[in-house]
């Protein structure tokens, strides 16, 4: 609650001076809407004053509602500045005149080009991600992409068959592969591809059909949120399924909306590449087909004939690959390495990165709900002519519009894909981690954007949210980046080093599955790696090894035992 209270508070408190000190009369309309700029305004230029001038880099909500002393002094601080800027702003009113004239350019006059500024707005979100490909740092999945990638695309699709993943990403990073070689910004480049086209879909697709404020929330959601970060550059294939299926999921509307050949075949196409990106995607997309049906075959609301084609040609297009799956599927019966499965309420987060407050939740699906009655025309809002507002709520005159149709093959698609998930992994075995169902978190934020962009007073609730998301996502934002850095230094310095000391017929010896498997063969290609339990390690033949550990204070008796067979051990690095 305190954290809520250092946030909001000294932005009212710059609301306030600044209608008085400027002495302009404002709607209520217009105050709102400029408190929620003040409350952006104000944690932005707190949030940069820590990070920057203290070189914090900690959840600052987090400590906000921990440490009173840390709010107590945020609050001071956010106060000075409230009081400080009406009077500043002021003065400048008073003393200083800026005159800019726009030669040569009349589409300027008169009037702010709010696709400009969301523009420069999106481009300075993609440079945030675009400045954290220049790292070669990489776990156990993405060390699998990029050993994978060096073998030809027969052997690729080989590689990924008997792995549980499509072959369709490993084609895009092995064409990146081809043209730039072994480069790490070049395979975390693959990954941020989507997240340009997604940025130019908002901007054009998005801003035409459902209007800047359903744009601009999801660029946001899609740039800046704490899993879009990750996936954005991981090198894997989950920026690539988000995308194909946020672009299925929008062809779908446009069938509800028109029906035109063209709109069923690129959802056709949409979907199939979103099938051969991952198995999740295949089961999100297979819903949008299930509701298509539906509403051909028992409300008559689609053309029977195009929906089943469509569906058929999904099946005959994915076919190649469905003995694949079935061998995928029996070989996970047998043996897969998730031991425990997130529940529906850490799913739901999830789609949200996990940094939505509940009462946040709560008032994201308020406003959900309200969209839908107002969509489905059982609440309208009427204005008599003496300008009184009458809200009416009846079922009388309700009907299903593309629009409720659509949303609801949205949930449909987000709860089966979840639920799905969870049920076979109850029932057969665990098969389901959170970052599966990151694709289909693009569904959820179109929800989101596209309702708020339909409710009366759109532009205030845009303000609002947006300045929330990004006092969360920024914090979370920077937190990252710095752990990156930090990474990527710590690798590189391990690297010099046992680079440097590593000797031909020397071998690694590792109790750290994932270095063992992966990490190891990608960072020493000319090193054996063995994957050991340390606690084994009774007698070893005579050379050099190399002990990579996950736990080195649980190493004592294995160092002495060594020692008694005549090894001499150094410890080269840690925590690297």
């Amino acid at each position: 609650m305190i954290g809520v209270i250092s946030l909001l508070v000294p932005p009212f408190l710059l609301s306030y001076i600044r209608e008085k000190v400027i002495k302009k009369e404002e709607s209520v309309y217009a105050r709102v809407f400029h408190y929620a700029l003040s409350v952006l305004f104000l944690n932005f230029v707190m949030i940069l004053i820590l990070c920057y001038g203290f070189d914090s880099r900690d959840n600052f909500f987090h400590k906000l509602n921990q440490y009173n002393e840390f709010a107590l002094k945020y609050m001071l601080l956010s106060s000075i500045l409230a009081v400080a800027e009406p009077y500043a702003e002021q003065f400048f009113r008073s003393r200083v005149a800026v005159k800019i004239k726009w030669s040569g350019c009349g589409w300027m006059k008169g009037r702010v080009n709010g696709k400009l500024v969301v523009g420069i707005y999106a481009a300075v979100l993609f440079l945030l991600n675009f400045i954290r490909i220049f790292d070669n740092n990489f776990w156990g999945d993405e060390a699998f992409s990029l050993l994978l990638v060096k073998k030809t695309i027969p052997d690729i699709i080989q590689g990924t068959a008997a792995d549980v993943h499509p072959p369709l990403y490993y084609i895009f990073l092995r064409a990146a592969y081809v043209l730039f070689g072994d480069q790490g910004w070049a395979c975390h480049m693959v990954s941020l591809i989507p997240c340009g086209l997604i940025i130019v879909f908002c901007m054009t697709a998005v801003w035409k059909t459902f209007g800047s404020e359903a744009a601009v929330l999801l660029i946001t959601l899609a740039c800046l949120s704490r899993n879009a970060v990750n996936y954005n550059m991981e090198v894997r294939m989950y920026s690539w399924g988000a995308l194909f299926v946020l672009l299925a999921f929008y062809e779908m509307y446009r069938i509800l909306r028109q029906e035109r050949i063209l709109h069923y075949v690129l959802f056709v196409l949409f979907s199939l590449a979103a099938a051969y990106t991952h198995y999740y995607c295949l089961l999100s997309v297979a819903f949008f087909y299930a509701v298509l049906l539906g509403l051909a075959l028992f409300r008559r609301r689609l053309s029977v004939a195009k929906t089943t084609v469509s569906a058929l040609c999904m099946a005959a297009g994915y076919m190649p690959w469905f003995v694949i799956l079935f061998k995928a599927i029996r070989r996970v019966e047998k043996d897969y390495w998730i031991d425990s499965v997130p529940g529906l309420w850490q799913s739901l987060r999830y789609l949200f990165s996990s940094q939505f407050k509940p009462i946040v939740w709560g008032m994201v699906l308020l406003g959900v709900l309200l969209a839908i009655l107002y969509e489905t025309k059982v609440l309208r809002i009427e204005r008599s002519a003496e300008g009184k507002i009458t809200l009416c709520l009846s079922g009388e005159g309700a009907e299903s519009s593309a629009l409720f149709l659509w949303m609801v093959s949205g949930a449909v698609s987000i709860l089966g894909t979840i639920l799905a998930a969870v049920i076979v992994s109850k029932v057969m075995r665990p098969v389901y981690v959170l970052r599966y169902i990151y694709p289909v978190s693009t569904v959820a934020w179109m929800i989101l954007a596209v309702s708020v962009a339909r409710l009366k007073g759109k532009k205030i609730y845009t303000v609002l949210l947006l300045a929330y998301m990004l006092s969360v996502f920024a914090p979370a934002y920077l937190s990252t980046y710095a752990y990156d850095k930090s990474a990527n230094k710590n690798l590189q310095e391990t690297l010099a080093v046992t680079k440097e000391k590593m000797g031909e017929g020397d071998v690694i010896l590792t109790d750290v599955s994932h270095m063992a498997w992966t990490i190891g063969p990608y960072y020493y290609p000319d090193i054996p790696v063995k994957n050991v339990k340390m606690s084994e390690l009774t007698k070893l033949e005579k050379g050099g090894y190399w002990l990579i550990v996950e736990k080195q204070q649980e190493m004592g008796d294995t160092l002495e035992r060594l020692k008694e067979q005549g090894f001499a051990c150094e410890k080269v690095i840690g925590g690297g």
